[in-house]
């Protein structure tokens, strides 16, 4: 399962919350689209389209992707969604790898 961390959008719009939201609008929007887990936070401002595409399958995540819960807490929820490949959409986002958990790029 392919999931997507759109945990940036917040209700003001910033540089990376207009990223996810324009993302998710184009996965929406493909017809034939394959099953996709979102991470969202509890109020996301969600655009129509996504929140009534049948292929994507809204998650609510209650901690912000920045901090230490969701470094605690997500691989877990990952575990339990069946995911085999995270994706989102800034650096410090680890790769998430069913059958090792994280796997964190070298930084050397």
């Amino acid at each position: 399962m392919f999931v997507f961390d759109a945990r940036y959008l917040t209700v003001g719009p910033a540089g990376i919350g207009v990223v996810c939201a324009e993302l998710l609008r184009g996965f929406a929007r493909l017809p034939s689209a394959p099953p996709m887990r979102v991470l969202v936070r509890p109020g996301a401002p969600l655009p129509d389209e996504v929140q009534k595409a049948p292929s994507l399958d809204l998650v609510e995540v209650p901690w912000s992707p920045y901090g230490l819960r969701s470094q605690l807490f997500l691989p877990g929820l990952l575990r339990r969604l069946g995911a085999r490949l995270l994706h989102g959409l800034i650096a410090s986002t680890r790769c998430w790898r069913a059958a090792s958990g994280w796997s964190s790029p070298s930084t050397t």
